[in-house]
Parts: C-alpha cells; sequence; structure tokens
C-alpha cells in the first residue's frame, strides 16, 4: 500500500509513523512537511510543500494513494481564528480539491477533536455529524468542527476519528511540549514548595466531577494504524477515548499525591471571559483550559468500543506514574 500522511512530524503523525514503517503491507510512505525531516527508512518519501498554499499540492505531487492520513493542522489555544482557519479549514479544503482532481479513491482517515460537535459547550454530541458549530471565542475546536465538516460533506470514503485529550506515551511518557493537563502539572509544581508549608487550600479551576478524556499518544496512534487494515468503517465517525478514564477530582488528587501535598483541594469553576482570562495571565495557561475543566461533556463511544475492541483506550490509572514522569521532563 502505498501511504500519504500530513502532520507526520507532529506529537501523533511521528507516533503513527513508527507504526506505518513497521508495516510489512506498507511499502511506500509520502509525507508532506514545510522543513525537511530527514528518514533513514527507504519507505519514507518527504515533500516540502505548504498545504494552505493549493498550488503546491497540485504541482508537486501526484495524488496516487491508497489511503491518506490528514493529521495536520494548528493546535495553539494562544492563536486567533484567523490563523487557525488557514492551518486547521484552509489546508482540509486543499488537500480535499487536490484529490478531487486526480483518478485515485484513496481511504481518508481525519484526526479531529472530541470537542467538536457541541450543541451548547459542553455538550457533547455522540459519533455523527456535526450539527452546531462551538462558540467562536473557542477557535481552534470550532475550525477544527468545519475542517470536520468539509470532508463529511464530500462522497470520499473517509474515516473521523474525534480524538480525546491526547497526552504522553503510556509506557514513556515522552511529550513534546507542556499542553492541557500538564499546564496544571506545572502549575501545582511552581506552588509546591510554598504550599507544603502552610495549610492554604490549593484552588484549582474546574468542575470536581468533569470528566477528562485522556488518550495516550501511542494508543491513539494504534487507533490509526489499525484502521488501515480494518473493513467497514467507511463514512463513520469515532470518538477514541475512554469514558472511564478519569475526573477532575481522580486527577487533582494524583497531582497532590505526586507533589507530597496534605493541603485542601477547592474546585472553582471558572465562569465568564474576564475572570477565565485573569486566571489565565496569572498562571500562564490557556483559557480554553479552563472551559474544558469546568464542563461535564456527556461523550459516545459505542460505535469506537465496536469497531475498535482490540485496540480500547487505557484509563488514566494504568499510565499515571509515565505521565507524571512525562510532565517532569518537560517542566
Amino acid at each position: 500500500m502505498k501511504i500519504f500522511v500530513t502532520g507526520a512530524t507532529g506529537f501523533l503523525g511521528s507516533k503513527l509513523m513508527e507504526n506505518l514503517v513497521d508495516d510489512e503491507k506498507v511499502s511506500e510512505i509520502t509525507i508532506v512537511s514545510r522543513s525537511n525531516p530527514s528518514y533513514t527508512n527507504k519507505k519514507v518519501k518527504v515533500i516540502c510543500a505548504d498545504l494552505t498554499k493549493i498550488s503546491e499540492l497540485h504541482e508537486t505531487i501526484i495524488c496516487d494513494f491508497d489511503a491518506i492520513y490528514h493529521l495536520a493542522g494548528l493546535y495553539d489555544f494562544d492563536k486567533d481564528e484567523s490563523l487557525n482557519y488557514v492551518q486547521n479549514v484552509v489546508s482540509t479544503s486543499n488537500l480535499i480539491s487536490w484529490v478531487m482532481s486526480s483518478n485515485s479513491k484513496p481511504k481518508i482517515f481525519f484526526s479531529s477533536t472530541y470537542a467538536v460537535g457541541v450543541d451548547q459547550w459542553g455538550l457533547n454530541l455522540p459519533e455523527g455529524p456535526i450539527t452546531a458549530l462551538p462558540e467562536a471565542k473557542f477557535s481552534y475546536a470550532r475550525t477544527k468542527a468545519i475542517a470536520e465538516k468539509c470532508l463529511t460533506n464530500t462522497r470520499f470514503d473517509w474515516t473521523v476519528f474525534r480524538l480525546g485529550v491526547l497526552v504522553g506515551d503510556s509506557k514513556s511518557g515522552k511529550i513534546q511540549k507542556v499542553d492541557g493537563p500538564y499546564y496544571n502539572y506545572r502549575a501545582l509544581k511552581k506552588l509546591s514548595k510554598t504550599l507544603s508549608f502552610t495549610k492554604i487550600p490549593i484552588p484549582f479551576f474546574a468542575d470536581k466531577k468533569s470528566f477528562l478524556p485522556f488518550v495516550p499518544v501511542d494508543s491513539a496512534a494504534k487507533v490509526l494504524h489499525e484502521a488501515l487494515h480494518k473493513i467497514g468503517i467507511e463514512r463513520k465517525i469515532y470518538g477514541v477515548y475512554n469514558k472511564k478514564s478519569t475526573r477532575v477530582h481522580t486527577f487533582a488528587k494524583a497531582l497532590k499525591k505526586q507533589f507530597g501535598l496534605t493541603n485542601r483541594m477547592v474546585y472553582l469553576p471558572v465562569l465568564g471571559d474576564r475572570l477565565s482570562s485573569l486566571v489565565g495571565y496569572i498562571t500562564n495557561t490557556p483559557r480554553d483550559i479552563f472551559q474544558y475543566a469546568a464542563d461535564t461533556p456527556q461523550l459516545e463511544n459505542s460505535e469506537f468500543e465496536k469497531d475498535f475492541h482490540d485496540c480500547r483506550i487505557p484509563a488514566f490509572k494504568s499510565y499515571e506514574k509515565a505521565m507524571f514522569k512525562g510532565a517532569e521532563n518537560q517542566t
């Protein structure tokens, strides 16, 4: 099989590449990148191109692949909607146009996010088409939702994977950067020395019952790789997470234990833009992180558990030590 991968150098993409390179049924892997990463494996071919510039796709790459993994996009809560739109929506639209102009009919695997399908923020839809977009202020989730809609409106053989919150490798804990729950780790680490000598309550800006759909990056990569060899998953949307992963209060207790703290934890769901922006400034944490942790999404993934029963996502408790090891190395 000939495979085309966007976002191959990213957190998820690099882990997926390990699986694809080791797959004997994959004969050739072409990746597109604005940089020029080096691969020693003879299967891998690197093409320098910018997905946001449609002419570069058409002029530099012939679409004759059996499958396409579209993982490229911008994942940065600090960026505004216009940049998110270019990187997430325009790049996807250009990819679709490129495939449509060819004679090939590749399977397309798209990495989306569990937060895209919301009627109201925090109330998530089942594994089905998007009926409403996230609010404009949540530019990452909103633009990923639009990109997903662009793909699912086509007649391609697409499969959408709405991933939970990606965390480090379940064995090594390795991550690429501080993100998501790692902000909480970093903030508490900075406060731990001071707090350990006091009985001051620890403020945790979240609803204690909120669900945290953590997904180790190696588990997510395994799901995407296995999809290549599965039949009957075309034009389906999957929620990739473990519904029993962990809750905010369980994660908070694990953090306290990690830093040897006995202080009482006080949960303070952040409401209102001004307050969340102020807390974000003080703790050097994107506002979106607080919003995720303040909501209690109702997630559905019965189709995923049925079709990918051999790739179930582990619960947080099983890789807690590895995750904190990765967080410590990064912070």
